[in-house]
């Protein structure tokens, strides 16, 4: 069975036209991933895109020379509004400092941009290593939530044993539990509202006996039952 080709929606932010095609001729050399590229020229124009779009994109792609405001300011307002998306930085050479600054306000990744165009060959891997970054971070955000959730069910559960423990008032005679609330409860009712506990109720050979001992079937019920066998 032919392997299907993964599809990555991109949003390029780059105001250089020859930059952009260069760009989008090296991603088209990706035998693995078939890529659709949306391109803004600024960052203004794209958190426009961003903000209509239903989050659409799987990976914001920003140069870090842009008009109005730059690539890192850009991503950084993406950051601060939770956008939870893998996003990666072109730097320029010599940037190393908004490398490392970018890495510190949340950005996934970046590649410093050469002269020679060797980062092209390099963008691809860094763009499929920030997916799978990004996946493997809500798998783990995903599992520490279940633990969470697992510990908090644990706890509730000791917390509902922990409240039949100790002296609970019953009535002698109808065998009704003293609440805490003051008021008279039903046994079933009380030991089901403090545990996972459910009842099914039946009747016992001694209740039976007492409630039902003057009808006819029971009777014959009985001298059936106590019939000798042949």
């Amino acid at each position: 069975m032919e392997k299907q080709t993964e599809i990555i929606n991109l949003l390029h932010v780059e105001d250089n036209q020859l930059d952009a095609d260069l760009l989008a001729d090296s991603l088209e050399q990706d035998e693995q991933r078939r890529y659709q590229i949306t391109r803004c020229i600024d960052g203004d124009s794209a958190l426009e895109q961003i903000r209509s779009s239903d989050s659409k994109f799987d990976v914001v792609l920003a140069d870090y020379h842009l008009p109005t405001i730059n690539g890192l300011d850009f991503l950084k307002i993406l950051l601060k509004e939770k956008y939870a998306k893998p996003m990666v930085l072109i730097t320029g050479i010599g940037t190393e400092h908004l490398a490392v600054e970018a890495l510190k306000s949340g950005v996934d990744d970046y590649v410093p941009k050469d002269g020679n165009g060797a980062y092209l060959e390099l963008l691809p891997i860094v763009i499929h290593e920030s997916l799978l970054s990004h996946e493997n971070k809500i798998a783990r955000a995903k599992a520490e939530y279940e633990n969470t959730k697992m510990v908090s069910e644990l706890k509730q559960a000791l917390e509902d044993i922990k409240t039949l423990s100790g002296l609970i008032p019953i009535c002698a005679n109808c065998k009704k539990i003293h609440n805490d609330r003051g008021a008279w409860e039903h046994i079933e009712q009380y030991i089901e509202s403090h545990t996972h506990a459910r009842f099914s109720h039946a009747i016992c050979e001694e209740c039976a006996e007492t409630l039902y001992k003057g009808s006819k079937w029971w009777k014959k019920r009985q001298k059936k039952k106590h019939k000798p066998s042949s």
